[in-house]
This record gives C-alpha cells, sequence and structure tokens, in this order.
C-alpha cells in the first residue's frame, strides 16, 4: 500500500465550487463532471499524481472507491487534505466533510 494522506476532506461539485473557473476547467484541462469519480489534490500532490488513480476510504464507515487525480485546489489552507469530487463523496457516504484515507492505486 502507498499511503499518500490521511486527514479531512471537503466536496465540490458544480452547484458549489470556491475558486472554479467559470467554465469548470480543473487543472488537468478536462471539464468538472459530478457524475466522475475524481479528487482535487493540494498543488505539490497534483503535480507529482496528476492523472493517476487513487483508493480513497471513508475513515468512519470503511467504504473505498477508486478516484482519479483531476485537480488542485486552495483546501489545504482550510486543514483539508483533498475536495472530493461529488459522486466520490457520494460513493463513499461522506457528508459535508470526512475523514479519509488516500493511497496510490495498483
Amino acid at each position: 500500500m502507498n499511503l499518500l494522506l490521511i486527514g479531512i476532506a471537503s466536496y465540490y461539485s458544480i452547484a458549489g465550487c470556491l475558486g472554479c473557473s467559470s467554465s469548470f476547467t480543473m487543472a488537468n484541462g478536462q471539464r468538472l463532471d459530478d457524475t466522475k469519480m475524481t479528487i482535487a489534490l493540494t498543488p505539490a500532490n497534483f503535480r507529482t499524481y496528476k492523472n493517476k488513480f487513487v483508493d480513497i476510504t471513508n475513515m468512519k464507515n470503511g467504504k473505498t472507491v477508486r478516484a482519479k487525480v483531476t485537480d488542485t485546489g486552495g483546501f489545504g489552507r482550510y486543514k483539508r487534505v483533498a475536495d472530493l469530487s461529488l459522486a466520490t463523496k457520494n460513493a463513499i457516504g461522506c457528508s459535508d466533510l470526512c475523514k479519509v484515507k488516500i493511497v496510490l492505486a495498483n
């Protein structure tokens, strides 16, 4: 297991995206899609893991999903390790914030 991060994750969506471009273009050039399993990491982690897949586990209920690293954000200033897409958040049963474990997918 290649552990990347453990900490609090928030989520973002087209309906509520602080700092998103008006076209909702993510850092990898694709458009944000609330139905896709994606994740935003801090700029340093994004550069390393851009377009790679990670497994994200909700530490409260154990649910895990695989998501693609597609974006970066300023959530680190709020002491959060990642932003989850709406689909990713819902798939692992997170509320607005949840404690997650993020590992590089095999």
